[in-house]
Protein backbone atom coordinates (compact mmCIF):
# COMPACT_ATOMS: atom_id res chain seq x y z
CA UNK A 1 0.00 0.00 0.00
CA UNK A 2 1.33 3.46 -0.86
CA UNK A 3 1.80 5.49 2.26
CA UNK A 4 1.66 9.29 2.46
CA UNK A 5 4.93 11.19 2.93
CA UNK A 6 6.92 8.36 1.31
CA UNK A 7 9.54 9.52 -1.17
CA UNK A 8 9.27 7.91 -4.56
CA UNK A 9 12.52 7.24 -6.37
CA UNK A 10 13.19 10.02 -8.86
CA UNK A 11 15.82 12.54 -9.86
CA UNK A 12 14.28 15.23 -7.63
CA UNK A 13 15.23 14.35 -4.02
CA UNK A 14 12.79 16.82 -2.53
CA UNK A 15 9.77 15.65 -4.48
CA UNK A 16 7.27 14.09 -2.07
CA UNK A 17 4.91 11.34 -3.06
CA UNK A 18 1.93 13.17 -4.50
CA UNK A 19 -0.11 13.49 -7.62
CA UNK A 20 2.71 15.59 -9.06
CA UNK A 21 5.30 12.85 -8.60
CA UNK A 22 2.97 10.29 -10.10
CA UNK A 23 2.47 12.54 -13.14
CA UNK A 24 6.20 13.01 -13.55
CA UNK A 25 6.81 9.24 -13.61
CA UNK A 26 3.89 8.65 -15.92
CA UNK A 27 5.16 11.45 -18.14
CA UNK A 28 8.53 9.77 -18.45
CA UNK A 29 6.85 6.49 -19.28
CA UNK A 30 4.28 7.83 -21.72
CA UNK A 31 6.22 7.86 -24.98
CA UNK A 32 5.03 6.66 -28.38
CA UNK A 33 4.88 2.85 -28.34
CA UNK A 34 5.84 2.65 -24.67
CA UNK A 35 2.66 1.17 -23.22
CA UNK A 36 4.78 -1.31 -21.26
CA UNK A 37 6.48 1.57 -19.50
CA UNK A 38 3.17 3.00 -18.33
CA UNK A 39 2.04 -0.39 -17.13
CA UNK A 40 5.33 -1.02 -15.30
CA UNK A 41 5.11 2.34 -13.59
CA UNK A 42 1.54 1.81 -12.41
CA UNK A 43 2.19 -1.80 -11.35
CA UNK A 44 5.24 -0.78 -9.39
CA UNK A 45 3.36 1.98 -7.59
CA UNK A 46 0.37 -0.21 -6.81
CA UNK A 47 2.53 -3.10 -5.57
CA UNK A 48 4.15 -1.14 -2.82
CA UNK A 49 7.24 0.10 -4.57
CA UNK A 50 7.31 3.11 -2.25
CA UNK A 51 6.72 1.53 1.13
CA UNK A 52 9.50 2.96 3.24
CA UNK A 53 8.41 6.03 5.15
CA UNK A 54 10.78 8.97 5.00
CA UNK A 55 13.35 7.36 2.71
CA UNK A 56 15.53 9.96 1.00
CA UNK A 57 17.24 9.85 -2.36
CA UNK A 58 20.64 9.68 -0.63
CA UNK A 59 19.72 6.24 0.56
CA UNK A 60 18.73 5.18 -2.95
CA UNK A 61 22.10 6.26 -4.26
CA UNK A 62 23.66 3.21 -2.50
CA UNK A 63 20.92 0.68 -3.06
CA UNK A 64 21.29 -2.75 -4.68
CA UNK A 65 18.77 -4.17 -7.14
CA UNK A 66 18.10 -7.90 -6.71
CA UNK A 67 16.30 -9.54 -9.63
CA UNK A 68 14.52 -12.72 -8.60
CA UNK A 69 13.11 -13.76 -5.23
CA UNK A 70 13.85 -17.47 -5.14
CA UNK A 71 16.07 -19.10 -2.54
CA UNK A 72 19.24 -17.29 -3.71
CA UNK A 73 17.53 -13.94 -4.23
CA UNK A 74 15.88 -14.11 -0.83
CA UNK A 75 19.13 -14.89 0.99
CA UNK A 76 21.04 -12.20 -0.90
CA UNK A 77 18.37 -9.66 0.00
CA UNK A 78 18.41 -10.59 3.67
CA UNK A 79 22.20 -10.42 3.84
CA UNK A 80 22.25 -7.00 2.19
CA UNK A 81 19.63 -5.72 4.62
CA UNK A 82 21.64 -7.10 7.53
CA UNK A 83 24.56 -5.07 6.20
CA UNK A 84 22.33 -1.97 6.25
CA UNK A 85 22.29 -1.64 2.46
CA UNK A 86 18.99 -0.53 0.84
CA UNK A 87 17.59 -3.17 -1.50
CA UNK A 88 14.99 -3.10 -4.25
CA UNK A 89 13.77 -6.52 -5.35
CA UNK A 90 12.30 -7.00 -8.81
CA UNK A 91 10.41 -10.25 -9.18
CA UNK A 92 7.57 -11.56 -11.30
CA UNK A 93 5.96 -13.57 -8.51
CA UNK A 94 6.13 -14.51 -4.85
CA UNK A 95 5.95 -18.30 -4.86
CA UNK A 96 7.48 -18.99 -1.46
CA UNK A 97 6.05 -16.12 0.56
CA UNK A 98 9.42 -14.34 0.70
CA UNK A 99 7.96 -10.96 -0.26
CA UNK A 100 6.50 -10.23 3.17
CA UNK A 101 9.71 -11.30 4.95
CA UNK A 102 12.02 -9.07 2.91
CA UNK A 103 9.60 -6.14 3.16
CA UNK A 104 9.61 -6.49 6.94
CA UNK A 105 13.41 -6.43 6.74
CA UNK A 106 13.21 -3.06 4.95
CA UNK A 107 13.53 -4.09 1.30
CA UNK A 108 11.33 -2.69 -1.45
CA UNK A 109 9.60 -5.28 -3.62
CA UNK A 110 8.54 -4.42 -7.15
CA UNK A 111 6.34 -7.03 -8.84
CA UNK A 112 7.51 -6.75 -12.44
CA UNK A 113 9.58 -8.51 -15.09
CA UNK A 114 13.21 -7.51 -14.69
CA UNK A 115 13.80 -8.33 -18.37
CA UNK A 116 11.86 -5.16 -19.11
CA UNK A 117 14.39 -2.33 -18.95
CA UNK A 118 11.64 0.05 -17.80
CA UNK A 119 11.20 -2.10 -14.68
CA UNK A 120 14.91 -1.76 -13.95
CA UNK A 121 14.80 1.99 -14.51
CA UNK A 122 11.84 2.23 -12.16
CA UNK A 123 13.88 0.30 -9.60
CA UNK A 124 16.57 2.99 -9.78
CA UNK A 125 19.09 1.39 -12.13
CA UNK A 126 20.85 4.66 -12.88
CA UNK A 127 21.52 5.34 -9.17
CA UNK A 128 22.06 1.72 -8.06
CA UNK A 129 25.25 0.52 -6.46
CA UNK A 130 24.93 -2.98 -7.94
CA UNK A 131 22.57 -5.22 -9.88
CA UNK A 132 22.18 -8.88 -8.88
CA UNK A 133 20.41 -11.07 -11.46
CA UNK A 134 19.78 -14.30 -9.56
CA UNK A 135 16.63 -15.83 -11.02
CA UNK A 136 16.54 -19.59 -11.66
CA UNK A 137 16.86 -19.05 -15.43
CA UNK A 138 20.30 -18.49 -16.98
CA UNK A 139 18.79 -16.88 -20.06
CA UNK A 140 16.68 -14.49 -18.00
CA UNK A 141 19.69 -13.46 -15.91
CA UNK A 142 21.75 -12.93 -19.05
CA UNK A 143 19.03 -10.84 -20.67
CA UNK A 144 18.65 -8.69 -17.55
CA UNK A 145 22.40 -8.08 -17.37
CA UNK A 146 22.73 -7.27 -21.08
CA UNK A 147 19.84 -4.79 -20.89
CA UNK A 148 21.45 -3.11 -17.88
CA UNK A 149 24.85 -2.85 -19.59
CA UNK A 150 23.31 -1.62 -22.85
CA UNK A 151 21.37 1.07 -20.99
CA UNK A 152 24.66 2.56 -19.80
CA UNK A 153 24.29 1.64 -16.13
CA UNK A 154 27.45 2.28 -14.13
CA UNK A 155 26.65 -0.11 -11.28
CA UNK A 156 28.33 -3.49 -10.77
CA UNK A 157 26.49 -6.26 -12.59
CA UNK A 158 26.63 -9.73 -11.06
CA UNK A 159 24.62 -12.61 -12.46
CA UNK A 160 23.87 -16.20 -11.61
CA UNK A 161 24.93 -18.40 -14.54
CA UNK A 162 25.29 -22.19 -14.47
CA UNK A 163 27.07 -22.49 -17.83
CA UNK A 164 30.66 -21.66 -16.95
CA UNK A 165 31.87 -21.94 -20.55
CA UNK A 166 29.51 -19.13 -21.44
CA UNK A 167 30.50 -17.31 -18.27
CA UNK A 168 34.17 -17.26 -19.32
CA UNK A 169 33.27 -15.69 -22.65
CA UNK A 170 31.05 -13.08 -21.01
CA UNK A 171 33.93 -11.86 -18.86
CA UNK A 172 35.94 -11.18 -22.00
CA UNK A 173 33.24 -9.85 -24.28
CA UNK A 174 30.68 -7.98 -22.14
CA UNK A 175 30.39 -5.42 -19.41
CA UNK A 176 29.19 -7.96 -16.85
CA UNK A 177 31.42 -7.73 -13.79
CA UNK A 178 31.00 -11.22 -12.36
CA UNK A 179 29.19 -14.46 -13.13
CA UNK A 180 28.71 -17.04 -10.41
CA UNK A 181 27.12 -20.49 -10.41
CA UNK A 182 25.42 -21.54 -7.19
CA UNK A 183 26.62 -25.10 -7.78
CA UNK A 184 30.28 -24.07 -8.21
CA UNK A 185 30.25 -21.99 -5.02
CA UNK A 186 28.45 -24.60 -2.91
CA UNK A 187 29.85 -27.90 -4.23
CA UNK A 188 33.34 -27.62 -2.64
CA UNK A 189 31.71 -27.13 0.77
CA UNK A 190 29.60 -30.27 0.31
CA UNK A 191 32.70 -32.24 -0.63
CA UNK A 192 34.77 -30.77 2.19
CA UNK A 193 32.06 -31.54 4.76
CA UNK A 194 32.23 -35.19 3.73
CA UNK A 195 36.00 -35.34 4.11
CA UNK A 196 36.66 -33.28 7.23
CA UNK A 197 34.15 -32.11 9.88
CA UNK A 198 36.38 -29.20 10.91
CA UNK A 199 36.21 -27.52 7.48
CA UNK A 200 34.36 -24.17 7.41
CA UNK A 201 34.26 -23.93 3.63
CA UNK A 202 36.21 -24.59 0.46
CA UNK A 203 37.17 -22.68 -2.68
CA UNK A 204 39.45 -22.69 -5.71
CA UNK A 205 42.08 -20.02 -6.23
CA UNK A 206 44.62 -19.86 -9.03
CA UNK A 207 44.05 -23.49 -9.99
CA UNK A 208 44.54 -24.81 -6.44
CA UNK A 209 41.93 -26.18 -4.05
CA UNK A 210 41.76 -24.67 -0.54
CA UNK A 211 39.75 -25.43 2.57
CA UNK A 212 39.07 -23.01 5.41
CA UNK A 213 40.03 -24.40 8.80
CA UNK A 214 40.89 -23.09 12.23
CA UNK A 215 44.21 -24.19 13.60
CA UNK A 216 46.81 -22.99 16.09
CA UNK A 217 49.64 -24.69 14.21
CA UNK A 218 49.38 -23.90 10.49
CA UNK A 219 51.67 -25.65 8.03
CA UNK A 220 54.12 -23.91 5.72
CA UNK A 221 51.64 -24.11 2.81
CA UNK A 222 48.75 -22.63 4.78
CA UNK A 223 47.72 -19.02 4.11
CA UNK A 224 46.87 -17.10 7.25
CA UNK A 225 43.73 -15.00 6.99
CA UNK A 226 42.76 -13.92 10.51
CA UNK A 227 43.81 -15.13 13.96
CA UNK A 228 43.54 -18.93 13.76
CA UNK A 229 41.69 -18.98 10.42
CA UNK A 230 43.81 -20.32 7.56
CA UNK A 231 43.32 -21.39 3.96
CA UNK A 232 44.76 -24.88 3.72
CA UNK A 233 45.89 -26.00 0.28
CA UNK A 234 44.79 -29.53 -0.52
CA UNK A 235 47.10 -31.59 -2.67
CA UNK A 236 45.37 -32.69 -5.84
CA UNK A 237 46.13 -36.11 -7.31
CA UNK A 238 45.58 -37.23 -10.86
CA UNK A 239 42.33 -39.08 -11.28
CA UNK A 240 43.12 -42.48 -12.82
CA UNK A 241 41.10 -43.41 -15.86
CA UNK A 242 38.71 -46.19 -14.97
CA UNK A 243 39.06 -49.28 -17.14
CA UNK A 244 36.10 -50.03 -19.37
CA UNK A 245 36.53 -53.74 -18.61
CA UNK A 246 34.42 -54.97 -15.72
CA UNK A 247 36.18 -55.73 -12.45
CA UNK A 248 35.65 -59.40 -11.65
CA UNK A 249 35.50 -60.81 -8.16
CA UNK A 250 34.75 -64.44 -7.31
CA UNK A 251 31.53 -63.51 -5.50
CA UNK A 252 30.30 -61.48 -8.48
CA UNK A 253 31.28 -64.23 -10.91
CA UNK A 254 29.59 -67.00 -8.92
CA UNK A 255 26.49 -64.92 -8.33
CA UNK A 256 26.02 -64.18 -12.04
CA UNK A 257 25.96 -67.86 -13.13
CA UNK A 258 22.45 -69.31 -13.55
CA UNK A 259 21.72 -72.35 -11.37
CA UNK A 260 21.20 -74.71 -14.34
CA UNK A 261 24.63 -73.84 -15.74
CA UNK A 262 26.23 -74.39 -12.36
CA UNK A 263 24.73 -77.91 -12.25
CA UNK A 264 25.88 -78.66 -15.81
CA UNK A 265 29.40 -77.41 -15.06
CA UNK A 266 29.53 -79.55 -11.91
CA UNK A 267 28.44 -82.70 -13.84
CA UNK A 268 31.04 -82.14 -16.55
CA UNK A 269 33.74 -81.63 -13.92
CA UNK A 270 32.76 -84.92 -12.30
CA UNK A 271 32.81 -86.62 -15.71
CA UNK A 272 36.31 -85.30 -16.36
CA UNK A 273 37.62 -86.51 -13.00
CA UNK A 274 35.99 -89.92 -13.50
CA UNK A 275 37.45 -90.18 -17.02
CA UNK A 276 40.94 -89.48 -15.73
CA UNK A 277 40.65 -92.47 -13.40
CA UNK A 278 39.09 -94.66 -16.14
CA UNK A 279 41.93 -94.04 -18.58
CA UNK A 280 44.52 -94.27 -15.82
CA UNK A 281 43.30 -97.76 -14.88
CA UNK A 282 41.97 -98.99 -18.24
CA UNK A 283 44.81 -97.83 -20.49
CA UNK A 284 47.57 -97.92 -17.88
CA UNK A 285 48.35 -94.23 -18.44
CA UNK A 286 49.95 -92.01 -15.83
CA UNK A 287 47.70 -89.48 -14.15
CA UNK A 288 49.32 -86.66 -16.14
CA UNK A 289 48.84 -88.53 -19.43
CA UNK A 290 45.25 -89.33 -18.46
CA UNK A 291 44.58 -85.66 -17.70
CA UNK A 292 46.16 -84.67 -21.03
CA UNK A 293 44.05 -87.23 -22.95
CA UNK A 294 40.82 -86.18 -21.23
CA UNK A 295 41.40 -82.46 -21.87
CA UNK A 296 42.25 -82.96 -25.57
CA UNK A 297 39.21 -85.21 -25.95
CA UNK A 298 36.74 -82.96 -24.13
CA UNK A 299 37.88 -79.91 -26.09
CA UNK A 300 37.75 -81.94 -29.34
CA UNK A 301 41.38 -81.08 -30.02
CA UNK A 302 42.66 -84.69 -30.31
CA UNK A 303 46.29 -84.73 -31.44
CA UNK A 304 46.16 -88.51 -32.04
CA UNK A 305 49.25 -89.29 -30.04
CA UNK A 306 47.05 -91.14 -27.54
CA UNK A 307 43.96 -93.02 -28.76
CA UNK A 308 41.71 -95.97 -27.92
CA UNK A 309 42.00 -97.70 -31.31
CA UNK A 310 43.42 -100.88 -29.81
CA UNK A 311 41.46 -100.82 -26.57
CA UNK A 312 38.32 -102.81 -25.65
CA UNK A 313 34.93 -101.91 -27.10
CA UNK A 314 33.73 -100.77 -23.69
CA UNK A 315 36.52 -98.22 -23.45
CA UNK A 316 35.83 -97.06 -27.02
CA UNK A 317 32.14 -96.62 -26.24
CA UNK A 318 32.97 -94.69 -23.08
CA UNK A 319 35.29 -92.44 -25.07
CA UNK A 320 32.52 -91.68 -27.60
CA UNK A 321 30.12 -90.72 -24.83
CA UNK A 322 32.78 -88.55 -23.23
CA UNK A 323 33.47 -86.73 -26.51
CA UNK A 324 29.78 -85.91 -26.98
CA UNK A 325 29.41 -84.74 -23.44
CA UNK A 326 32.71 -82.88 -23.69
CA UNK A 327 31.51 -80.79 -26.65
CA UNK A 328 28.42 -79.83 -24.68
CA UNK A 329 30.56 -79.10 -21.64
CA UNK A 330 32.86 -76.74 -23.52
CA UNK A 331 29.82 -74.89 -24.88
CA UNK A 332 28.45 -74.57 -21.36
CA UNK A 333 31.73 -73.16 -20.03
CA UNK A 334 32.02 -70.67 -22.90
CA UNK A 335 28.41 -69.58 -22.41
CA UNK A 336 29.01 -68.99 -18.69
CA UNK A 337 32.05 -66.80 -19.33
CA UNK A 338 30.46 -64.91 -22.22
CA UNK A 339 27.24 -64.39 -20.25
CA UNK A 340 29.14 -62.89 -17.34
CA UNK A 341 31.30 -60.54 -19.39
CA UNK A 342 28.48 -59.31 -21.64
CA UNK A 343 25.88 -58.95 -18.89
CA UNK A 344 28.34 -57.19 -16.60
CA UNK A 345 29.24 -54.74 -19.35
CA UNK A 346 25.59 -54.05 -20.14
CA UNK A 347 24.86 -53.64 -16.43
CA UNK A 348 27.67 -51.14 -16.20
CA UNK A 349 26.35 -49.17 -19.18
CA UNK A 350 22.88 -49.23 -17.64
CA UNK A 351 24.21 -48.35 -14.19
CA UNK A 352 23.05 -51.58 -12.57
CA UNK A 353 26.41 -53.12 -11.68
CA UNK A 354 27.93 -53.65 -8.26
CA UNK A 355 30.91 -51.45 -7.52
CA UNK A 356 33.97 -53.14 -6.10
CA UNK A 357 35.85 -50.22 -4.51
CA UNK A 358 36.56 -49.07 -0.96
CA UNK A 359 37.23 -45.81 0.88
CA UNK A 360 35.14 -43.97 -1.70
CA UNK A 361 32.44 -41.30 -1.44
CA UNK A 362 28.91 -41.94 -2.73
CA UNK A 363 27.22 -38.90 -4.31
CA UNK A 364 23.45 -39.25 -4.78
CA UNK A 365 21.82 -36.87 -7.27
CA UNK A 366 23.46 -35.69 -10.49
CA UNK A 367 22.08 -32.19 -10.82
CA UNK A 368 24.36 -29.18 -11.07
CA UNK A 369 25.44 -29.35 -7.43
CA UNK A 370 25.94 -33.12 -7.58
CA UNK A 371 28.09 -33.03 -10.69
CA UNK A 372 30.24 -30.19 -9.36
CA UNK A 373 30.69 -32.08 -6.09
CA UNK A 374 31.81 -35.17 -7.99
CA UNK A 375 34.29 -33.12 -10.03
CA UNK A 376 35.74 -31.52 -6.91
CA UNK A 377 36.18 -34.89 -5.18
CA UNK A 378 37.86 -36.42 -8.23
CA UNK A 379 40.18 -33.44 -8.48
CA UNK A 380 41.26 -34.26 -4.94
CA UNK A 381 41.90 -37.87 -5.96
CA UNK A 382 38.93 -39.29 -4.04
CA UNK A 383 37.22 -42.36 -5.56
CA UNK A 384 33.58 -41.50 -6.30
CA UNK A 385 30.43 -43.51 -7.04
CA UNK A 386 27.63 -41.37 -8.50
CA UNK A 387 23.98 -42.48 -8.12
CA UNK A 388 20.94 -41.09 -9.93
CA UNK A 389 17.46 -42.39 -10.65
CA UNK A 390 17.76 -41.38 -14.30
CA UNK A 391 19.98 -43.61 -16.45
CA UNK A 392 20.21 -40.81 -19.01
CA UNK A 393 20.85 -38.06 -16.46
CA UNK A 394 21.80 -34.85 -18.26
CA UNK A 395 25.04 -34.47 -16.37
CA UNK A 396 26.08 -38.15 -16.56
CA UNK A 397 27.92 -37.68 -19.85
CA UNK A 398 29.91 -34.85 -18.27
CA UNK A 399 31.29 -37.02 -15.46
CA UNK A 400 35.00 -37.85 -15.44
CA UNK A 401 35.81 -41.29 -16.87
CA UNK A 402 37.11 -42.37 -13.48
CA UNK A 403 33.68 -42.08 -11.83
CA UNK A 404 31.43 -45.10 -11.38
CA UNK A 405 27.77 -44.45 -12.21
CA UNK A 406 24.80 -46.38 -10.84
CA UNK A 407 21.10 -46.07 -11.65
CA UNK A 408 18.75 -46.29 -8.70
CA UNK A 409 17.07 -44.59 -5.78
CA UNK A 410 19.64 -43.72 -3.13
CA UNK A 411 17.05 -44.35 -0.42
CA UNK A 412 16.94 -48.07 -1.23
CA UNK A 413 19.24 -50.40 0.66
CA UNK A 414 19.98 -52.50 -2.44
CA UNK A 415 21.16 -49.45 -4.38
CA UNK A 416 23.40 -48.31 -1.53
CA UNK A 417 24.85 -51.82 -1.23
CA UNK A 418 25.54 -51.91 -4.97
CA UNK A 419 27.35 -48.59 -4.50
CA UNK A 420 29.53 -50.18 -1.80
CA UNK A 421 28.10 -48.37 1.21
CA UNK A 422 29.70 -50.89 3.59
CA UNK A 423 33.14 -49.87 2.31
CA UNK A 424 32.62 -46.12 1.67
CA UNK A 425 33.78 -43.22 3.84
CA UNK A 426 30.88 -40.85 3.21
CA UNK A 427 27.53 -40.39 1.48
CA UNK A 428 26.51 -37.01 0.01
CA UNK A 429 22.88 -36.65 -1.08
CA UNK A 430 22.24 -33.54 -3.19
CA UNK A 431 19.03 -34.24 -5.10
CA UNK A 432 16.41 -31.52 -5.56
CA UNK A 433 14.18 -33.02 -2.87
CA UNK A 434 14.80 -32.45 0.84
CA UNK A 435 12.89 -35.59 1.90
CA UNK A 436 14.87 -37.77 -0.52
CA UNK A 437 18.19 -36.36 0.72
CA UNK A 438 17.23 -36.86 4.36
CA UNK A 439 15.98 -40.41 3.75
CA UNK A 440 19.15 -41.28 1.84
CA UNK A 441 21.38 -40.01 4.61
CA UNK A 442 19.47 -41.86 7.32
CA UNK A 443 19.43 -45.10 5.29
CA UNK A 444 23.19 -44.92 4.79
CA UNK A 445 23.82 -44.24 8.49
CA UNK A 446 21.63 -47.19 9.44
CA UNK A 447 23.70 -49.52 7.25
CA UNK A 448 27.06 -48.09 8.34
CA UNK A 449 26.89 -45.76 11.37
CA UNK A 450 30.56 -44.76 11.11
CA UNK A 451 30.30 -43.08 7.68
CA UNK A 452 29.75 -39.33 7.29
CA UNK A 453 26.32 -38.38 5.95
CA UNK A 454 26.06 -34.98 4.24
CA UNK A 455 22.67 -33.91 2.87
CA UNK A 456 21.35 -30.94 0.94
CA UNK A 457 18.44 -29.14 2.61
CA UNK A 458 16.93 -26.11 0.87
CA UNK A 459 15.54 -24.51 4.06
CA UNK A 460 18.51 -23.38 6.15
CA UNK A 461 16.51 -23.26 9.41
CA UNK A 462 15.31 -26.82 8.83
CA UNK A 463 18.91 -27.83 8.08
CA UNK A 464 19.98 -26.67 11.55
CA UNK A 465 17.22 -28.77 13.11
CA UNK A 466 18.29 -31.80 11.08
CA UNK A 467 21.85 -31.55 12.35
CA UNK A 468 20.69 -31.03 15.92
CA UNK A 469 18.09 -33.79 16.15
CA UNK A 470 18.75 -36.47 13.52
CA UNK A 471 21.76 -38.68 12.93
CA UNK A 472 23.12 -36.51 10.10
CA UNK A 473 26.67 -35.17 10.16
CA UNK A 474 26.08 -32.10 7.99
CA UNK A 475 22.91 -30.58 6.50
CA UNK A 476 23.79 -27.79 4.07
CA UNK A 477 21.78 -25.35 1.99
CA UNK A 478 23.33 -24.60 -1.42
CA UNK A 479 21.58 -21.23 -1.60
CA UNK A 480 22.78 -20.26 1.87
CA UNK A 481 26.34 -21.30 1.01
CA UNK A 482 26.36 -19.31 -2.23
CA UNK A 483 24.46 -16.15 -1.22
CA UNK A 484 27.41 -14.56 0.67
CA UNK A 485 29.55 -14.85 -2.47
CA UNK A 486 26.89 -13.17 -4.62
CA UNK A 487 26.61 -10.33 -2.10
CA UNK A 488 30.37 -9.92 -1.75
CA UNK A 489 30.76 -9.91 -5.55
CA UNK A 490 28.18 -7.12 -5.76
CA UNK A 491 30.08 -5.05 -3.21
CA UNK A 492 33.58 -5.26 -4.65
CA UNK A 493 36.14 -6.71 -7.05
CA UNK A 494 38.30 -9.80 -6.77
CA UNK A 495 35.95 -12.10 -4.88
CA UNK A 496 37.40 -15.54 -4.11
CA UNK A 497 35.02 -16.82 -1.44
CA UNK A 498 32.66 -15.52 1.21
CA UNK A 499 30.84 -17.03 4.16
CA UNK A 500 28.92 -16.04 7.28
CA UNK A 501 30.21 -16.82 10.77
CA UNK A 502 29.50 -15.36 14.20
CA UNK A 503 27.32 -12.54 12.85
CA UNK A 504 29.96 -11.45 10.35
CA UNK A 505 30.14 -11.61 6.58
CA UNK A 506 33.69 -12.77 5.94
CA UNK A 507 35.08 -12.08 2.50
CA UNK A 508 38.23 -13.44 0.88
CA UNK A 509 39.44 -11.47 -2.14
CA UNK A 510 42.30 -11.69 -4.61
CA UNK A 511 44.37 -8.63 -3.76
CA UNK A 512 46.90 -8.39 -6.58
CA UNK A 513 47.98 -12.02 -6.33
CA UNK A 514 47.52 -12.32 -2.58
CA UNK A 515 44.56 -13.43 -0.53
CA UNK A 516 42.98 -10.50 1.28
CA UNK A 517 40.44 -10.88 4.09
CA UNK A 518 37.75 -8.55 5.41
CA UNK A 519 34.85 -8.81 7.84
CA UNK A 520 31.54 -6.97 7.58
CA UNK A 521 29.23 -6.84 10.57
CA UNK A 522 25.70 -8.11 10.13
CA UNK A 523 22.86 -6.53 12.07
Amino acid sequence: MIRPNACIQCRNPSLPFSAASLLIHLGRAVQPGNGAGVLSCIVALLNGYTVIVGRRIGEFMAHVIVCGLGQVGFRCTMLLRQLGIPVTVVTTEDKRGFKKIVQEAGAIVQIADARDIDSLRLAGLSEARALLAVTSSDLANLEIAMDAVESGATCRVVIRLGDQTLAARLHRESGIDRTLAMSMVAAPSFAAAALDPSVLGAFEWRGEQYTLVRTDSPSADDIGLADDLVAHRREATAAPRRSTRPRISFQQFAGSIPGSLKVAFLLISLLAMASIMVFHLGMKLSLIDSLYFVVTTLTTTGYGDINVGRESWILKLYTCVMMVLGSAGVAVVYSIITNYIVSTRFDELAGKQRVNVSGHVIVVGLGNVGRRTVEYLRHMGIEVVAVDTDASARDRRMLPDSVHFLVGDGREVDVLERAGVHRCSAVISVTDNDATNLSTGLSAKKIKPSLRAVVRIFDASFARKVEGVLNIDAALSASKLSAPSFVAAALGEGLVYSFVEDGLLKVIRDDEGRLGFEELELA
